[in-house]
């Protein structure tokens, strides 16, 4: 039987058919990174239109649906992770049908991306170093170092970068400025790179920039409490002498760098503990000196005898050492006095320098450790003790002749003799106050760091020599001579530098080199004939006489009476040299040339310079100790590199800088002193 079934009429569609959807781009299989187009097309079959396009990333909408030709969305792969990836598109069309494309799989791979700006709390500007950055990556790196740090800026110096932190997020920390000025730091692209591979971009920022204020260590550092402990027989304390040597020592170097170490050797005698006050020589409020670090109580032995070589004279110590310092690298570069304090109560020093060889410093300033040693007796027993000088030498005579009882080799394998603080005390540490308290930008090194690296003089506009300086080796003239002619001024705040030649030797008994230093100071017994014989400099075979680098030369002597010394005379008073200190030509300054005097001598050449800029610039009279009558000189002038030279003419100079009460501070020699420092392009901060 047939059933008949009534179904209502169904309306006619005014569209019918299909929609086909294809993404276009990105490719399949493609590595996409950065900001994308995702594209579709749509084609139809029949009378369908299409109402919109939404695009998909991984299922989930991308951005809004495109409601018009050609259909496509910007993708910011960044918002998504690296790896794999599906994209796919679907049409809508009038009837609401919706007909969507074959997937495309692609790769993304984005680098990381690094930001960098003032860290928080970051002064700006600031006279603090370091200055420090915030670097911010957008996924953890490794390999992100100091290397891929880029500095600019218009502050000067040879900075240095330390980064710290990981793996996203690092501190940038920015050192070595020696000048006012910008620093910017910057992130290079492929500085570091993500868990794959991937190397960063270069980076971006909003605030990367720090206006840096220069204010010199030396300032900073005279900031700090000072101490007069120093002091020896400040307290009940007795000077130790080297007849008992109750306590003695001597360090393993002439100077060392921030950061590294240096060695002491301390005898005491009986055995007994003492202790070790490592004071910085400096102004501190006029307690010029500050307590760096305290050492011990430290068990001391007595040290063995240090026997004299009898060819050369020469004394070494072959002592077992006592104590290694390892210098912080927060220390200012600067003179040191170590205090030897035994269980007794006997004092002695050790002196030595801390360096800082990465700084760059309007003055390098050299402490004159080689006539430290040259006139070194110990042990001044008067038995044993022998320096590079008859009146002060005991004991057998050596390869020197007959009646002299010289050493021929000293060596720093011992302690000095008296105090031991060698002549630092005399006449170098008035200069080291004015200077430090004046705010002056300096560093300082010794007669040995000249000799072995003289280059290191390039680093500054003015090289100082102070006092007495007068023992000098062929490196070290080069090497000073070279410095001037390429720029530098040198100030010799003294008198009878350079004078006498000396060669380096390594230590026999350790076999360190240029612990030993050599003066045969007669051309017939030194083994060494040519231009390391060890002469005076301005005698044959050498013939260099040291006029030609300092302006003057030494001229005499007399005998050590610092009240009696004769007076300064002015000449040629209109120098630049002389402005603002009123002084006129044959005004006297008193006491002030002695006990060593130079003069600017005819019968020997001058140094070559600038047309009309050599000048002798005092005339001042004095009886030598052999009777004869001198005209001591100080002299100055310019070399064709530009560089100013200075010779004062008398080793009392500094007596002149710093006031201790014994009257010999005299605000005319203050002042010459600024103009000369200021024309060598060093100026003082308040």
């Amino acid at each position: 039987m047939i059933v008949w079934s009534w179904i209502a009429p169904q309306p006619v569609l005014a569209q019918s058919g299909n929609l086909i959807v294809t993404l276009t781009s990105p490719a399949p299989g493609s590595t996409v990174s950065g900001t994308v187009a995702v594209t579709a097309s749509v084609s139809g079959v029949g009378s369908l239109t299409v109402q919109g396009v939404q695009f998909k990333l991984d299922g989930n909408n991308l951005g809004a649906e495109d409601t018009s030709a050609p259909y496509s969305v910007s993708w910011n792969t960044t918002t998504a992770s690296n790896g794999s990836h599906t994209l796919t598109a679907v049409a809508r069309d009038v009837l609401g049908a919706r007909w969507t494309s074959d997937p495309v799989t692609v790769t993304v791979a984005n680098p990381p991306t690094v930001t960098i700006n003032q860290a928080a709390g970051q002064a700006d500007p600031t006279s603090a170093s370091p200055i420090n950055f915030t670097a911010v990556f957008s996924k953890p790196v490794s390999g992100f170092s100091d290397a891929g740090v880029t500095l600019s800026g218009s502050a000067g110096g040879a900075k240095t970068v330390a980064v710290s932190g990981g793996p996203s997020t690092y501190n940038v920390a920015v050192s070595g400025m020696n000048s006012s000025g910008t620093v910017i730091a910057s992130i290079r692209a492929g500085a570091a790179r993500d868990m794959a591979g991937l190397p960063n971009t270069a980076s971006t920022s909003t605030d990367n920039s720090v206006t840096f204020t220069y204010v010199s260590p030396i300032v900073l550092e005279n900031q700090q409490p000072g101490s007069g402990n120093w002091q020896m027989l400040l307290s009940s304390h007795q000077p130790a002498d080297d007849a008992v040597k109750q306590i003695k020592g001597y360090a393993s170097a002439t100077s060392v760098n921030k950061g590294d170490s240096i060695t002491f050797y301390v005898t005491v005698t009986p055995a007994q503990q003492f202790t070790m006050d490592v004071y910085r020589m400096g102004w501190y409020q006029g307690l010029l000196g500050r307590l760096m670090q305290s050492i011990g109580p430290l068990q001391g032995v007595v040290q063995p005898a240090c026997p004299v070589d009898a060819t050369t004279g020469l004394i070494e110590c072959d002592w077992t050492a006592s104590y290694t310092l390892a210098v912080p690298t927060n220390w200012t570069s600067g003179v040191f006095l170590v205090m030897l304090t035994n269980a007794q109560g006997y004092q002695n020093y050790i002196t030595f320098v801390v360096r800082d060889d990465a700084r760059r410093a309007d003055i390098m300033f050299q402490q004159s450790v080689n006539t430290y040693q040259a006139h070194n007796n110990y042990p001044h027993d008067k038995v044993t003790g022998k320096s590079l000088y008859d009146y002060d030498s005991y004991g057998a005579d050596t390869v020197a002749g007959t009646g002299h009882p010289r050493a021929v080799k000293v060596s720093w394998n011992r302690p000095y003799a008296g105090r031991g603080a060698g002549q630092l005390l005399d006449w170098e540490v008035y200069s080291v106050r004015w200077l430090e308290r004046s705010g002056y930008d300096v560093k300082y090194s010794t007669d040995v760091d000249t000799h072995e690296n003289s280059a290191r003089l390039l680093e500054s506009k003015a090289f100082l020599s102070v006092g007495h300086d007068g023992h000098w080796s062929k490196p070290m003239y080069d090497g000073v001579q070279q410095a001037r002619d390429a720029g530098v001024n040198l100030g010799f705040f003294g008198a009878g530098a350079v004078f006498q030649q000396v060669r380096f030797e390594p230590s026999p008994l350790n076999g360190i080199i240029d612990r030993v230093m050599v003066a045969y100071q007669d051309r017939t017994i030194d083994p060494v004939q040519g231009p390391t014989t060890t002469v005076l400099w301005r005698d044959p075979p050498v013939n260099r006489p040291e006029q030609q680098l300092i302006g003057v030369q030494f001229s005499g002597e007399i005998p050590y009476s610092p009240l009696t010394q004769p007076p300064y005379v002015v000449a040629n008073s209109s120098s630049w040299v002389y402005a603002g200190t009123g002084l006129h030509d044959g005004d006297s300054i008193p006491r002030l040339v002695g006990y060593e005097m130079d003069s600017s001598m005819s019968n020997f050449p001058l140094p070559t310079s600038v047309a009309g800029t050599y000048q002798v610039l005092s005339q001042s009279p004095f009886t030598d100790s052999g009777g004869a009558s001198v005209t001591a000189n100080s002299s100055i002038y310019q070399a064709p590199s530009g560089a100013w030279v200075f010779g004062a003419g008398t080793t009392s100079w500094s007596w002149g800088l710093n006031d201790d009460g014994d009257g010999f501070v005299d605000p005319r020699i203050q002042q010459t002193t600024a103009n000369l420092l200021s024309r060598f392009g060093a100026s003082p901060q308040p």
